[in-house]
């Protein structure tokens, strides 16, 4: 009789053990679920703050300031992007007008070698988007500042 009682009391002492592991492990895969959602909260608004640094540096500071604000917001967004996912459309072309813009801001310095350089950038963006192979770097930095929302005041 005392052996049934102690292979009862095992088998209830291993399920109870089983239920707090079973436990134990959803409770830690929550846990690192919401320190995921918190990291891409932050890291949104990480990307929100430098792309507005940037715009405003690009409207009212001079070339080296902003230049300074675009190649740290144009340092995230590669960073963002080494997880190799696949950019929309919108965002392909966000990153051209930043290239373009950095551009201009290289031409105004008399940087003739990293104002291509951005050119160059912009037109790999902008060949991401469309088919015309024909265009140059320096006609989408054209295009792409004429039809700009930001304009340069400094």
């Amino acid at each position: 009789m005392k052996i049934k009682n102690l292979f009862g009391v095992i088998a209830i002492l291993s399920v109870v053990a089983v239920s707090l592991f079973v436990l134990y492990t959803l409770s830690i895969m929550e846990c690192i679920r919401e320190c995921s959602d918190i990291q891409e909260l932050c890291s949104a608004a990480q990307e929100a703050y430098l792309r507005k640094r940037f715009d405003l540096a690009y409207e009212q500071q001079p070339a080296i300031v902003a230049i300074w604000e675009g190649t740290n917001y144009t340092a995230l967004l590669e960073h963002k992007n080494n997880a190799n996912k696949t950019l929309s459309v919108e965002e392909r072309a966000e990153r051209l007008i930043l290239a373009a813009r950095i551009s201009v801001l290289f031409q105004e310095l008399g940087d003739r070698e990293k104002a291509e350089q951005y050119a160059n950038v912009a037109l790999t963006w902008y060949r991401s988007i469309t088919n015309d192979q024909v265009i140059t770097g320096d006609d989408v930095v054209k295009c792409a500042i004429l039809h700009d929302r930001l304009r340069r005041k400094h």
